[in-house]
């Protein structure tokens, strides 16, 4: 039994995620159109900005970049965690085994944790 359902939902935030490539784009341009959008966070990553929005502005956040040309990697509603932490070693080893077990059982469609994952190689 992994425990009651929800039971660890209060460690994670319901939020919109867009994740809009950044190639050629000019950062601060991207965050105000994000941010006149409604978006709630704006983080800059490698190749990609990151918009946060609240569940139910999500839907008129993405329409608006859409219209204003943007292009995204991905765009949902997902469960975003609180707090990250990072494993190592055998840990981490096991930890992936485990996510990717879950990945593919069919009636799973989404797995949702806090662990930081080193990049994809």
């Amino acid at each position: 039994n992994m425990g009651q359902t929800g039971c660890v939902s209060f460690m994670f935030d319901r939020k919109g995620v867009i994740l809009i490539n950044a190639e050629d784009k000019d950062e601060e341009e991207v965050m105000m159109e994000a941010l006149d959008a409604g978006a709630d966070d704006f983080i800059v990553e490698d190749d990609a900005f990151v918009v946060h929005t609240s569940p139910s502005s999500f839907s008129e956040v993405r329409k608006y970049l859409e219209e204003k040309g943007l292009s995204f990697f991905e765009a949902q509603v997902e469960m975003v965690p609180q707090n990250v932490i990072t494993l190592s070693g055998d840990d981490l080893t096991k930890f992936q085994k485990l996510v990717d077990a879950l990945e593919d059982l069919d009636d799973v469609q989404n797995v949702y944790h806090n662990v930081d994952l080193p990049d994809e190689e």
